[in-house]
């Protein structure tokens, strides 16, 4: 072997080398650094609950839900991921609201339809919470009602559900708290609406997913909001009168 060719090997390995440690070293893809937050439950009735962190805009869903307090005229707080959301629409929801044609009153609704290929939501439902200063943890029970019914009155199969409290400067209940009234309101209504369908009071029709959307920073808390719910909603279920809703002839 010539000194040359003795270099040239030498020089070989020590660049296989550093390129294995580059390769060891080196940060993760985003991907692995950040892994898909979510968490499924069975629900009574057969319907999967999920928690989900995600942005409203890029889940597909048969209806995407958003919640709203009641408009300021000085000017609604709006922070991060519904702003984003009503951006991707051109501003609609900002515009209706400023206009006083959707105010968010508790139980208000108003249904749109976003063009195609402008997000991934087919439906999207505003729902309204009332005026921040009266607003009480029974909001997010009527809230979660309305959903529920207008979800099967358009028959969607995967709902989508963004409560956006605090994402609207609202810091008197925590993430927990919110998601312990949704869910049981959730599943209660749901439960009506089949037995509705059981007394032949309602054609057949099943939400397969009811996914509730929260914050990367807020999804442990969320699960024990969404798992006292459960709790909750299946003990209050337990107690309701099993006999049909049609009293016999």
């Amino acid at each position: 072997m010539t000194p040359f060719e003795g270099y040239r090997m030498t020089r070989t390995a020590a660049l296989l080398a550093a390129a294995f440690l580059v390769a060891a070293f080196a940060p993760r893809a985003s991907a692995e650094e950040k892994p898909k937050l979510i968490k499924s439950w069975d629900a009574p009735n057969g319907m999967k609950l999920t928690l989900q962190a995600t942005k409203p805009q890029d889940l597909e869903s048969d209806l995407q839900v958003m919640c709203y307090f009641q408009h300021d005229p000085k000017g609604d707080v709006i922070i991060s991921v519904i702003g984003d959301f009503d951006k991707s629409l051109g501003n609609p929801i900002k515009n209706l609201r400023d206009r006083g044609l959707f105010v968010g009153e508790l139980g208000e609704s108003l249904l749109l339809t976003p063009p195609a290929g402008v997000m991934k939501p087919k439906n999207v439902l505003l729902v309204g919470y009332g005026p921040k200063d009266t607003f009480t943890v029974d909001a997010f029970k009527r809230v979660g009602t309305t959903a529920v019914r207008n979800a099967v009155k358009l028959g969607a199969k995967k709902v989508a559900f963004a409560p956006a409290v605090k994402d609207q400067g609202v810091d008197k209940f925590g993430v927990d708290d919110v998601e312990r009234e949704n869910v049981q309101a959730i599943i209660l209504a749901y439960d009506t609406e089949k037995r509705l369908q059981k007394a032949g009071l309602a054609k057949e029709f099943s939400i397969d997913e009811f996914v509730i959307e929260a914050g990367p920073e807020y999804f442990e808390k969320t699960v024990t909001g969404v798992e006292k719910g459960l709790e909750l909603a299946k003990a209050a279920l337990a107690k309701r009168d099993a006999a049909s809703l049609v009293d016999k002839k």
